[in-house]
């Protein structure tokens, strides 16, 4: 099924439409809620769903008779696309006892803005039914237009979320760039195919005519000559997901596959050369260009994406149905999932389907080391095959201790043939972000011991049986 957004040409509209939509943008366009007004409004509403509706979301009717506002007024408020009067806002937060405060709305992008931008979504998802990551978001945003960073990378572990940031963060920022391509790395791309694909959509950003009028250079040294020229000459935005999909594993960590080099130099001249666009990548694995160039007040940063709140993870429930759990039952639920928005969507729909909605029964299950979820181990297991045995050993010793461990209290425990590895393992760990650091030394979160004991557990058993036999 094609998900991928459709793109928006620059060059192909009339004088006279030009000039119309020129007029229109010199006219009011309204207003449209920002993240923070509209994790607000969400929250207030899921508030009232369950204190006067069961729990139950309200109807687009339900909601009509209580704002006062019309059915299509209330889609262009729900969608944030197109503008409404500021009014229209203030009664929709009056409805629910909120007030309406200016960093809770801003002007959406105007037509001319988005008729001069060029936008090929390629491969990206739909972030119409994102919600959250306000405060992610806005630092994203920052690095994007204020600090105008050059690389940016957006880690995480598999199932966090960074294909649905990357695609709301690019809806957000549509109107201040010039061109905006999207590419997935998921089928592996060859680094020349790649840059093909690129070079045509710039090619057509100039217009079908000029399209197909442009020669690619042959050599991949003129292509990437060409492409560095686009990033020069324009402000662009380059999105390349799903970039550990041609990283080595298990080792060496962060480096390209053979054959796949080029993306290396690729990331590496993006973030020293002088430019004015950006490349954002989502990778579960940190390239190693983007840890020898980043820094805090360089044009090259790394964002690691956590898990979602308890509020955030209740909303994809609500998407799913009807949920009853007490706070501690929810809390239980998104700790021992580390917040991942896909373990929490498989969780949802497995508590819907076979405990009636109750967390509680689905709790006493898990309690007891049942195991109900196959597709949430895969979550983790993707990326345990791609570790050295350095890296699975001492995921192991933190798993069967169960307790925060400092490089030390490791030491003394991993085997005498891991311990020369023990720091670089570490270190990969957390750039794979399947530990997290504190003061009081690593830890894992629940989702991955679990993994990590279930397939010790394995182990043992099918040693056990080697010896019977």
């Amino acid at each position: 099924m094609d998900n991928s957004l459709p793109p928006m040409k620059s060059g192909s509209s009339s004088f006279s439409a030009s000039a119309s939509l020129h007029q229109a943008s010199k006219r009011k366009r309204g207003v449209i809620l920002t993240d923070q007004g509209w994790s607000k409004l969400i929250r207030s509403r899921e508030n009232a769903e369950f204190a006067e509706n069961a729990g139950e979301p309200f109807t687009l009717e339900e909601l009509s008779e209580r704002t006062q506002l019309s059915l299509n007024t209330l889609s262009r408020v729900l969608t944030r696309e197109q503008g409404v009067d500021k009014q229209t806002l203030l009664f929709y937060f009056q409805s629910f006892d909120l007030q309406l405060e200016p960093g809770d709305y801003t002007r959406p992008p105007s037509p001319m803005e988005l008729l001069n931008s060029y936008q090929d979504w390629g491969e990206a998802m739909d972030a119409a039914c994102f919600s959250g990551r306000v405060q992610e978001l806005s630092q994203l945003q920052q690095w994007l237009l204020q600090d105008h960073c050059r690389l940016i990378a957006l880690l995480g572990i598999g199932g966090i979320g960074k294909s649905a940031l990357a695609a709301k963060l690019t809806k957000k920022v549509q109107g201040d760039f010039d061109v905006i391509i999207w590419r997935s790395l998921e089928l592996a791309l060859p680094m020349d195919e790649w840059l093909r694909s690129v070079l045509r959509s710039f090619a057509q950003s100039r217009g079908p005519e000029a399209g197909m009028e442009t020669a690619l250079p042959r050599s991949l040294n003129g292509k990437i000559s060409r492409l560095r020229h686009e990033l020069q000459e324009r402000r662009c935005l380059l999105v390349l997901d799903n970039v550990e999909t041609v990283m080595c594993a298990p080792k060496p960590m962060g480096q390209f596959q053979a054959g796949y080099e080029g993306y290396g130099h690729l990331l590496r001249w993006i973030g020293e050369v002088s430019h004015q666009s950006c490349l954002l990548l989502t990778s579960r694995e940190k390239p190693r260009e983007v840890g020898l160039l980043e820094g805090q007040h360089l044009p090259v940063r790394s964002f690691v994406l956590k898990g979602l709140e308890i509020a955030q993870a209740q909303e994809i429930f609500r998407q799913k149905g009807m949920f009853s759990g007490t706070e501690t039952e929810w809390a239980e639920v998104v700790d021992h999932y580390g917040g991942n928005p896909l373990a929490l969507k498989l969780v949802a729909t497995a508590v819907r389907e076979s405990f009636g909605g109750r967390l509680g029964e689905f709790l006493c299950y898990m309690r007891q080391g049942m195991e109900v979820l196959e597709d949430v181990e895969a979550l983790v297991g993707q990326q345990f095959e791609r570790l050295s045995e350095a890296e699975q050993a001492t995921l192991c010793w933190l798993a069967v201790n169960q307790k925060n461990m400092t490089l030390s209290m490791l030491k003394e425990e991993v085997p005498a043939r891991i311990k020369r590895y023990l720091p670089r393992a570490l270190n990969s760990l957390l750039r794979r972000s399947l530990i997290e650091k504190r003061e009081n030394g690593f830890f894992l979160q629940p989702l991955v011991m679990d993994y990590v004991l279930e397939r010790l557990n394995q182990q043992v058993c099918q040693e056990m049986m080697l010896k019977v036999d």
